[in-house]
């Protein structure tokens, strides 16, 4: 099934990309919150949180953190960590955030502290973690067998929700992509991870970028945002993810098939024809920072700011970094920054997207980042 739809003023849907795969996505996840059947989901977590300590020490031979899961998947030793461990934020970043310095351990104060300083200069941040693909399909750790008594399968992860939770509490505007995920499994372009890869793909992309751009579209700024003409196609793809592609190789393994997966091809419609979606569009009043998961897919035309432009209307600004989705992404919006003067005028919201493992997996740990250095507008409107 192919679809092809473009953005025109004055539809407010964006096609299928912003408004109807919103209203899908809204129902799915209704209807997960009475979903589940049989036993506790606590219970549940404790056997999973379990089960991902048990593997931790199963790596690979001939690899650093390969782990060899249920069902085909290969699972990340900083996948399992993650959803094992408890807490990660306040006293408890101590024990477990074990790669950054002991001053920048603690995600929350960062978080808090950027918010604030884009809020003084009229930018509202959405902060937007990507869930670790086995909270999404936690199959890969128990088989999914063990989930045949729950027509929904549940979150797994509790830290993760109560730390969001207490961001909302601060005012801090987060878009919460598990629950959605979970609900959203069986999506017409599913799946939304692959066994064989990270980063998630286009499908996951695109539910995710409906609601980014569902959160855009109701501030005051965009109704007068100069649109442009953009079009979207859904593709099929067979993907040997970067996890496997040498594995059979380092390990012994052998050669598996490609996953089957489907990618949300987008484009700029031009008097010159269809033209690719660069990731510099610095005039844009919304800019996505983050890790690579902002930019997977880009040389497909599938990338988040690439899908996030076909359904705001506009071309966003890309700031990426290959890695260190915590500090040095917003070092990375600092530098630019100064050195384009007049960056941050006209911002209107920065989208930080990132792995979750990097809430205790982040080397470059979550230090606060000054914007004092650039220059502030003259008044905020």
């Amino acid at each position: 099934m192919r679809v092809r739809y473009s953005f025109r003023l004055p539809s407010p849907s964006g096609g299928l990309g912003a408004g109807r795969r919103t209203l899908l996505a809204a129902v799915a996840l209704a209807a997960a919150t009475t979903a589940w059947c049989g036993e506790h989901p606590a219970a549940l977590e404790a056997e999973y949180r379990a089960a991902c300590r048990r593997m931790i020490a199963e790596r690979l031979k001939g690899t650093g953190e390969d782990v060899l899961g249920r069902d085909g998947w290969v699972v990340l030793s900083t996948e399992l960590w993650y959803a094992a461990g408890g807490a990660f934020w306040g006293e408890a970043a101590r024990e477990v955030n074990f790669r950054a310095a002991p001053d920048a351990v603690d995600p929350l104060p960062a978080v808090l502290d950027f918010n604030a300083q884009l809020a003084a200069r009229g930018i509202t941040l959405i902060f937007m973690p990507v869930p670790t693909r086995i909270v999404v399909y936690p199959e890969a750790i128990l088989g999914m067998e063990r989930f045949a008594s729950f027509r929904t399968i549940p979150d797994l992860h509790t830290p993760e929700r109560e730390f969001l939770a207490l961001l909302r509490s601060h005012g801090v505007k987060v878009v919460e992509l598990t629950p959605l995920l979970l609900a959203s499994r069986g999506d017409p372009h599913a799946p939304l991870f692959v066994p064989s890869d990270s980063h998630w793909t286009g499908a996951a992309i695109a539910l995710a970028s409906a609601q980014i751009s569902r959160l855009i579209r109701a501030m005051p700024f965009y109704p007068k945002a100069p649109k442009r003409e953009l079009v979207a196609l859904w593709r099929e793809r067979i993907h040997v993810g970067h996890i496997y592609g040498d594995l059979h190789e380092k390990a012994g393994l052998p050669e598996r098939p490609g996953d089957h997966l489907w990618l949300r091809t987008v484009a700029l419609k031009t008097p010159d024809g269809e033209k690719h979606i660069e990731m510099r569009n610095p005039e844009s009043p919304v800019v996505v920072i983050g890790d690579s998961n902002t930019i997977c897919w880009k040389d497909q035309d599938s990338a988040l700011f690439q899908q996030l432009s076909v359904d705001l209307g506009f071309p966003v600004d890309e700031l990426a970094t290959s890695g260190g989705g915590a500090t040095n992404a917003r070092l990375n919006l600092v530098r630019t920054a100064l050195a384009e003067p007049g960056y941050l005028t006209g911002k209107k919201v920065v989208v930080w997207c990132f792995t979750s493992r990097s809430f205790h997996n982040s080397q470059d740990g979550w230090r606060l980042v000054p914007l004092d250095a650039v220059p502030a507008p003259s008044s905020v409107r």
